[in-house]
Formats: structure tokens, sequence, C-alpha cells
């Protein structure tokens, strides 16, 4: 039996959607320090399906915790994208991956992405999957299926997550373009030498959550949040409250559960550069909060390069 069902879910999905309310309902009315001029921006849509969208190897969002399999969201990707070559993916699949029957004729998921300035929105590509006649799950629909100018051919090769999930999977580059060097772009590729400095910039925050000390979890996080402030308009201090962090290490009936490095791996992204800490075929981060009853209430994903052969903290 395969539960997609998430309750802890990751901590960029929470943070994606609230920059994104942000983005349209507000963000010029906050007082940003600096303000990259291109954004991109992702909308998802899905219909009676089980869908998850990646951009460069991060799980960006996903629908598993609806049971209708519908819903319509946006999302800011500027931070997690570079100049010239990014992957997107999707997968989708049964709303129910026990009762295939729960895959409908016009169950659909589509992830598109576009670009936009203060006066013009253009879009980029146009990621989609539906059912065709035989109820197979087919990405034909998708924008210049057979690649573009600046979106390149579609693949539909299944990966080893999308068959342990029993998802369908399609996936592409595309090319962008104006976006400021993020720390990330440049990093060292992960190793298992920087394995134990990994650890121990978890222990670093583990205990910082312990012992309720916000202001060295803001150091910890101090690129992070300028440079999601840069990508959104906003400031640091808006980004580094958003994640909810603050108030749920405040509370007094949470506590972290304990650090044990059994079954945790290194997940790595953007070809290396990007990595964490994660657990299990949902990737649950050693960093959660339970409550007195031992029921996990918050969960923190951050998300690491190595930057002058230093482990730090980028997302």
């Amino acid at each position: 039996m395969i539960n997609r069902k998430i309750k802890n879910r990751n901590i960029v999905l929470f943070y994606c959607s609230f920059l994104f309310l942000q983005a349209f309902f507000g963000a010029t009315t906050l007082k940003a320090e600096v303000m990259t001029n291109v954004k991109y921006l992702a909308s998802f849509n899905t219909k009676r399906s089980a869908c998850m969208a990646k951009v460069n190897g991060f799980p960006v969002i996903e629908n598993f915790t609806y049971s209708s399999g519908t819903i319509s969201t946006g999302f800011n990707i500027t931070a997690f994208v570079e100049n010239g070559n990014n992957s997107i993916e999707l997968m989708m699949g049964s709303i129910d991956p026990d009762d295939k029957n729960t895959l409908y004729s016009d169950s659909t998921c589509e992830l598109t992405i576009t670009r936009d300035t203060e006066s013009s929105s253009h879009k980029v590509t146009s990621l989609i999957l539906s059912v065709d006649e035989n109820r197979h799950i087919t990405a034909s629909s998708s924008s210049n299926y057979h690649g573009s100018l600046n979106e390149k051919l579609v693949d539909e090769i299944q990966s080893s997550e999308s068959k342990e999930q029993e998802l369908y999977r399609a996936g592409r580059e595309i090319i962008l373009s104006e976006l400021p060097t993020w720390s990330w772009v440049n990093a060292t590729p992960f190793s298992e030498d920087y394995l134990p400095q990994t650890r121990s910039i978890y222990k670093e925050i583990w205990n910082a959550m312990r012992n309720r000390d916000i202001k060295i979890l803001k150091e910890i996080a101090d690129i992070s949040s300028r440079e999601m402030g840069v990508a959104e308009g906003v400031s640091s201090d808006t980004i580094f409250e958003s994640y909810n962090l603050p108030k749920n290490i405040l509370r007094k009936d949470l506590s972290p559960i304990n650090l044990d490095w059994g079954g945790y791996k290194i997940i790595t992204y953007c070809n290396g550069r990007v990595f964490r800490l994660a657990k299990g075929i949902y990737q649950n981060s050693p960093l959660r909060l339970r409550d007195s009853d031992g029921d996990i209430i918050f969960s923190y994903n951050p998300y690491f390069s190595i930057i002058d052969g230093k482990v730090t903290l980028v997302r």
C-alpha cells in the first residue's frame, strides 16, 4: 500500500505559497532592500489527480493531501533557478494509489512558468499531463512538445521515484536569463568529505531550536533570507518570519525530536550544488518539532551548499 498523504509538508511548499500571495497582494507595500527586475512565476493546476512538481529537483508543490485532487495555486521560483539550463518535472497518478479507478478521463496536471516584469508577463513553458483515450497518462499537450528555442524536448523517462510512488513522470529543460547569481550557483558539489560538517550544522540548528534561540537561527539563515528577499522584493526579516519557524520555536509545548542520524541520507539538487539530509520516501527532515503527545507539528527543511569550503544554509 502506498501512502502519499504527507502530514509534514516541505517548508519550501509553505514558503512559496506565502510569497505568491505577497507578490500579488501587497508585496509592493513592504520595504525591500533589493529587488530583481525579472521574476519567474509558476502556476500549478490539477484536476482529479495526484500531482507533484519539481524545479531543478526541488519538490516545490504537490496536492497529495487534497482528496478531490483538484487545486489551483501559484508561487515564485526565481530563487530556485539560474541563468541557462533549468529542469522542471511533473508527476501524476490516480488520487488513490491503491485504486486506479480514481484516475479519470479528465484528470490533468499542469505547470506553467512565466517570465514577469513590472510591465509584462511572457509564458516560458507549460508542462501538461493528461489522460488519453486508452487511459494512459501522456504529456503530449505540453507546449512545443518537440522543443523550441527556450524549451527543450519533453522527456517521459520514468524515474525510480515516480515508479515507487506509482506516478507518471514528464520533464524538460528550459533556458532562463536575467537572474542574479545566487550563492548556490557557483557552489562546490557535495561529496562525502563534507558529511561531518553537514551533520555539525544540523546539530547547531537543532541546539538552537532546543534552546529557542531565534537569534542564532536567524544568523544561520541570513544568506537564504537575504536572497529570497531579493527574489521577492521583501525584507529578509519578512522571509525569515514567513517560515513560521520563530513562532513555533517559541511554543513551550513543542520540542525537537531526538537528533538521530540513522536512516537519513544526503539528497542533492542542482547537480549536487544544493543538498540536505532526509529520510524515507517523503524526505523527512531531522529538524522537526513534536508536541507532548509525540505528534509532529512542524518540520524545518533547510537546504545547504558548500561555499568557500563551508557548508552554508542557502534556502
